[in-house]
């Protein structure tokens, strides 16, 4: 695995604990069709389907990890939430497009949960 690769699986496993404490179910991680790859897929407390895209930024020059999701990266990820609503025959769900930002503070991982950070138009 690229050393890239590992730092993003970190990162998604960061995400992923911070939302199991908030009460969050894992449904997938990194899933992937053919439209593209979506980091988690879980379901809220409410049991809303969440589209979950983390994002780190090293540094603040580089931007927020909301401003890394721009509209050619929301359509990817919608089209690849649409692929997997069909395939688990969910189109009934409520769903929602959420982005975690992480960014280093003081020797740790910092982070933000972006609720509702795009929709589905």
């Amino acid at each position: 695995m690229a050393q890239s690769q590992e730092k993003g699986v970190l990162y998604e496993e960061v995400a992923a604990r911070t939302l199991e404490k908030k009460g969050y179910t894992i449904l997938e991680r990194r899933y992937r069709s053919r439209f593209g790859e979506i980091d988690l897929i879980v379901r809220d407390t409410d049991g809303t389907l969440c589209f979950e895209e983390v994002k780190y930024r090293s540094h603040s020059d580089y931007g927020t990890g909301l401003e890394a999701v721009d509209r050619k990266k929301q359509q990817k990820i919608k089209k690849t939430a649409m692929f997997y609503l069909a395939e688990h025959h969910a189109f009934e769900e409520k769903i929602r497009f959420d982005v975690i930002s992480l960014w280093p503070e003081n020797g740790k991982i910092k982070g933000r949960h972006i609720q509702n950070a795009f929709e589905y138009e």
